[in-house]
């Protein structure tokens, strides 16, 4: 969500003078893919203008700040996503970070698609349905297509270092051999009923990205959003 909330979803760093919020980036990110998506000829809409959330639903509502920003939220966008928009597949732009407050060395990127079900989610009979929703729709297939291309064009252009997740992550599994591509259950991708790319690129709180954001930032949002159309592109002009 960004700006206010960004405190409360814990996607806020402080540096010296400056403020890094990711839900304000994303939007600003989005902002400047749209146009670019409409010039290939494609439809794109936002699920969010603004820097408030989709549900109705705030804060104070919950015990836990989690049930507001990870689950309430989530399932508005699903909601909205599902019943309104009904798009061919959904681009969530985010920008990585670690739970560190201090700053990291390095930055990395990948996509997660879904998948990697544990046996603690699958006691859950809503998580087996969505899971198997997920399976007949065949929707890994556009996925898995669609994620090389972008992961492609990240590469070509951004070249940022390939993340890889423990070998003893049980939540976690590497796609096709491809060293940019993981599977993992996360609501959003779960419980919109369409291809979904999950876009985790950069690091916001490491010293390179810092650097790059104090002189610039327009340029990191740029960059992402032109890396996003050119996969899309090379994506769809294949077929």
């Amino acid at each position: 969500m960004g700006g206010d909330f960004a405190k409360i979803e814990e996607r806020e760093h402080n540096h010296d003078d400056i403020t890094i919020r990711e839900g304000t980036m994303t939007l600003k990110t989005a902002f400047i893919l749209k146009p670019l998506l409409e010039k290939l000829g494609a439809s794109a809409i936002l699920v969010r203008s603004k820097l408030e959330p989709v549900t109705k639903n705030q804060a104070q509502d919950f015990s836990d700040p989690k049930l507001f920003y990870r689950t309430s939220e989530i399932r508005a966008r699903a909601n909205l996503i599902n019943q309104t928009i009904k798009p061919d597949f959904v681009i969530c732009l985010h920008f990585n970070g670690t739970a560190s407050k201090n700053r990291t060395q390095d930055q990395h990127f990948h996509i997660i698609l879904n998948g990697t079900y544990t046996k603690d989610e699958l006691a859950h009979e809503d998580e087996r349905f969505e899971m198997l929703q997920r399976l007949l729709s065949g929707t890994i297939t556009e996925e898995l297509a669609l994620a090389r291309e972008i992961a492609a064009s990240f590469n070509q252009s951004i070249k940022l270092p390939a993340y890889r997740y423990p070998d003893s992550s049980r939540a976690s599994q590497n796609l096709a051999n491809h060293p940019n591509l993981w599977a993992r259950n996360l609501l959003a991708n779960r419980l919109y009923q369409c291809p979904v790319i999950f876009m985790e690129p950069y690091v916001m709180n490491s010293i390179p990205f810092i650097s790059r954001y104090q002189k610039n930032p327009e340029a990191i949002y740029q960059e992402y959003a032109q890396a996003v159309a050119d996969g899309i592109a090379r994506h769809y002009s294949s077929q």
